[in-house]
C-alpha cells in the first residue's frame, strides 16, 4: 500500500480568522493594497505554521508576489458571459446567478471576445503593467493553471468542467434543456468550450502555461446519471483534452460512486479527485492504477473530535487500497490545534 500524503488548502475564512485581512473588492482590484494585505497574511500564517506545520511554514516566509484577479476560472468565465463578481470579507469571490438563464434560442448565445471583455481585459492590463514594473517572475495571474497533485512535475490548465460551467451559466434549466431542448444545451456546451479555448490559448501565449494535464472541476457531475454524464460531459472533456494533447485530472464533488465506471472512459486519466462519500474500494477496483486525491468533508474534520477525524482518515486509506493516494486538508475557520496536530501525526508531517 502506498503511503498517503496530505495537501493543505487554505480556506479564506481561516486566513481571515488568523490575519484579520478582508477579502473585499478593494483587495482584489487594488494591487498595492492587496500586496500589503498579503504581507500581513504571510506574517500571520508563518507564525501559525511555524508552530503547527514546520514543513510548510517556509512557503509563507518569503515576500509575496503581485497577484492579479480573483484566482477562480469559473468566476472569470461566468463574468465574461455577463455575470457579476461578488466579494466577501471572509470568503472566496463568487459569481452572481446564471447570466444565460433568460436564453430561449441557441442563436442568442454568443462567445465573448475574451481578450477585450471584462474582467480578463482588466486583469491582463494590470498583469502587463506590474510585470513591466517589477518583472514577470514577481507577478502571477492565478485561476487557469494547475500542478499535478500526485505528480507535481505535471503542469497544465485548470477549468471547471463543461457541465459545471454550463450549469453556472444556465442554472437548473440546463438539466431540462438536456432532455427537452438539446439544441440549447448543445449551444451552451459549445460556447463554454470555445470560451475556454480562447482564454487558455491567450494565457498560454502570454503566461507560458503548460499543457501536460488539464484539471476539470466537475462539481456538478454527481448530480446526473451515468447515461447523461456519458452523453454530455464525457465527450466535451474528451474534446478539450484531445485538443491540447493533455492527460486528464478530474475532480468530482460529493458522492460519485455511480459514475466510477463512466469515468473509465476519460482519455489518459491520471488522477481522480473524489468526495469522501464515494465508495473508494469500488473506485480502486475500477481504477487500479489511477491516483486518488480524497476530498473529505472538511467542515466535519474541523468540527469533530480529533480522534474521530483520525478514524475517518484510516478508514478511507484502507478502503482506497494500494495505489497513489493523497488527501486534501482544508484549513477551515475554527479548526482546533488538537485536530491539526492529530492529522499531522497521521501523515508523519510533524517528524
Amino acid at each position: 500500500m502506498t503511503a498517503p500524503t496530505v495537501h493543505p488548502h487554505l480556506c479564506l475564512q481561516f486566513v481571515h480568522e488568523k490575519s484579520g485581512v478582508r477579502f473585499d473588492e478593494r483587495y482584489f482590484r487594488n494591487d498595492e493594497h492587496r500586496r500589503e494585505q498579503d504581507a500581513l497574511i504571510h506574517k500571520a500564517l508563518f507564525g501559525w505554521f511555524g508552530t503547527h506545520w514546520p514543513s510548510i511554514a517556509p512557503g509563507w516566509a518569503g515576500e509575496p508576489p503581485y497577484t492579479v484577479g480573483v484566482g477562480a476560472a469559473y468566476v472569470i468565465i461566468a463574468a465574461l458571459f455577463g455575470a457579476k463578481i461578488r466579494y466577501y470579507d471572509d470568503f472566496h469571490p463568487d459569481c452572481s446567478s446564471e447570466p444565460l438563464a433568460h436564453i430561449r434560442e441557441p442563436r442568442e448565445i454568443k462567445v465573448p471576445d475574451v481578450e477585450n471583455a471584462w474582467p480578463l481585459s482588466e486583469y491582463l492590463a494590470r498583469y502587463d503593467a506590474l510585470a513591466a514594473k517589477h518583472g514577470r517572475e514577481r507577478v502571477v495571474l492565478p485561476g487557469f493553471e494547475f500542478q499535478g497533485t500526485l505528480d507535481p512535475r505535471s503542469r497544465g490548465l485548470l477549468m471547471h468542467s463543461p457541465l459545471t460551467t454550463a450549469y453556472k451559466l444556465r442554472g437548473s434549466q440546463l438539466f431540462v434543456d438536456m432532455k427537452e431542448r438539446p439544441d440549447v444545451a448543445r449551444r451552451v456546451f459549445s460556447a463554454v468550450r470555445e470560451t475556454y479555448y480562447r482564454t487558455c490559448d491567450l494565457l498560454i501565449g502570454r503566461l507560458g502555461m503548460k499543457t501536460d494535464v488539464i484539471f476539470f472541476g466537475a462539481c456538478a457531475s454527481s448530480w446526473v446519471s451515468p447515461e447523461l454524464w456519458r452523453e454530455w460531459e464525457l465527450p466535451a472533456i474528451s474534446e478539450i483534452v484531445t485538443r491540447y494533447g493533455a492527460r486528464t485530472i478530474l475532480h468530482s464533488c460529493g458522492k460519485s460512486t455511480h459514475l466510477l465506471e463512466a469515468f473509465a472512459g476519460l482519455p489518459r486519466l491520471q488522477e481522480l479527485h473524489l468526495g469522501e462519500g464515494t465508495d473508494l474500494a469500488a473506485a480502486r477496483r475500477i481504477h487500479p492504477s489511477t491516483g486518488f486525491f480524497i476530498v473529505p468533508d472538511s467542515v466535519a474534520w474541523a468540527r469533530n473530535p480529533a480522534a474521530q477525524t483520525v478514524r475517518a482518515i484510516h478508514a478511507m486509506t484502507e478502503a482506497a487500497g494500494s495505489g497513489p493516494l493523497a488527501f486534501q486538508f482544508v484549513l477551515e475557520a475554527g479548526i482546533p490545534n488538537a485536530t491539526v496536530e492529530a492529522i499531522l501525526r497521521v501523515f508523519s508531517l510533524n517528524s
